[in-house]
């Protein structure tokens, strides 16, 4: 997210729509790049983590798709941080001000109570289930703790993926209105 804001600040998006790309090349190259870097997060942290003595039940192999399917939704919310950021030093606090939220709410760090009240393909989900870290975390944690295969995580990843284009999606919308419009 800082760096789509310096390249507005800096004046590179506005020439860049004097060119044929679209919007959605845009955030096809920046999903894009942020896939390739979660490929090469997860096995560092899996490595720091294993280095530090966890002793994982599963394959680092099997955590990699989870991985992807989250940066979907990193790229979202980062691009609607950059269309209220007007700085990148702004980008920055304002998203570590959205992202711990969706990282408590995800119960990343302690347990959120399970207030259910809509069933899914035989899964109670309640308002925590919007944050497809909450389902990356469940796939995680099954595999990597108790050894879980990629099969009994497949709701999991379902979920991650849709909500992640999802939030891809809207972020990507507002962006292009906010911000891929021509000065007036």
């Amino acid at each position: 997210m800082r760096i789509i804001v310096n390249e507005h600040q800096a004046g590179t998006l506005q020439r860049l729509q004097l060119t044929s790309m679209t919007g959605n090349d845009l955030f096809g190259g920046v999903a894009l790049s942020q896939m390739v870097l979660a490929c090469i997060q997860v096995p560092v942290m899996f490595g720091v983590a294993v280095a530090l003595g966890y002793d994982a039940a599963g394959s680092i192999i099997a955590a990699i798709p989870v991985g992807l399917a989250l940066s979907l939704s990193a790229v979202g919310l980062g691009l609607l941080v950059a269309c209220v950021a007007r700085n990148p030093t702004e980008a920055a606090n304002l998203g570590a001000g959205v992202l711990l939220p969706v990282t408590f709410l995800s119960g990343a760090f302690f347990p959120v109570p399970d207030l259910a009240f809509l069933s899914v393909a035989g899964r109670d989900l309640g308002p925590w289930h919007i944050f497809p870290a909450r389902h990356a975390l469940a796939a995680l944690r099954q595999q990597l703790t108790f050894g879980a295969p990629m099969g009994s995580v497949v709701f999991e990843l379902v979920a991650t993926v849709v909500l992640g284009l999802g939030m891809l999606w809207i972020g990507a919308a507002v962006f292009q209105r906010t911000r891929m419009r021509p000065e007036q």
